[in-house]
């Protein structure tokens, strides 16, 4: 079993280096804005302003994780209320999320609010006045702010991970150590 356990952290560390790598080749290469031209019609993103996207993912999926995080802690706090002994572990793991998902959030705000990464809609190439940034300068002092990275909607449901190693870090579920 340990050798699995090897091997698996093995390949996906090399998936992790192979992703990191493609991420600046695919940025430079310009291949990305030969994806978001797909979606460019007429002067306009066609998605841009659509109701489905705007209203219900952009804005909706912001409250879906909201309450899902909101009914998470109240079922652990109702679950901590009706058990009959208190568990320190449960009350610093129950501490442990919720720094570590505030600490998250930040860290993407104040990141949002220093790259320097154009939306697509501001690239020259779709009719803006950005002639783009390579991704080594995303953060640099050379370039005005752009506040288009990291995506907030994605790193909401990022967020959920926090979850994920905070059971693996407590080990909530010894069964399922090798998950």
């Amino acid at each position: 079993m340990k050798s699995i356990k090897y091997s698996l952290r093995k390949i996906l560390s090399l998936l992790t280096l192979i992703s990191i790598v493609l991420v600046f080749i695919l940025h430079d290469s310009k291949l990305e804005l030969s994806l978001a031209s797909l979606f460019y019609q007429k002067g306009s993103f066609i998605y841009r302003d659509h109701f489905f996207f705007q209203k219900i993912l952009h804005k909706g999926g912001v409250w879906v994780v909201v309450l899902l995080y909101l009914g998470y802690f109240g079922l652990q706090v109702f679950y901590k209320n009706q058990r009959s002994r208190s568990e320190p572990s449960f009350n610093v793991r129950l501490l442990f999320e919720l720094t570590a998902l505030i600490l998250f959030l930040s860290l993407v705000s104040l990141l949002k609010k220093l790259s320097t990464l154009p939306c697509p809609w501001d690239h020259v190439f779709f009719g803006g006045s950005n002639s783009g940034v390579a991704l080594v300068n995303a953060f640099s002092n050379q370039f005005n702010r752009m506040q288009c990275f990291p995506a907030g909607h994605s790193s909401a449901g990022y967020s959920f991970l926090v979850l994920y190693f905070s059971y693996l870090l407590f080990d909530v579920y010894p069964k399922n150590r090798n998950l």
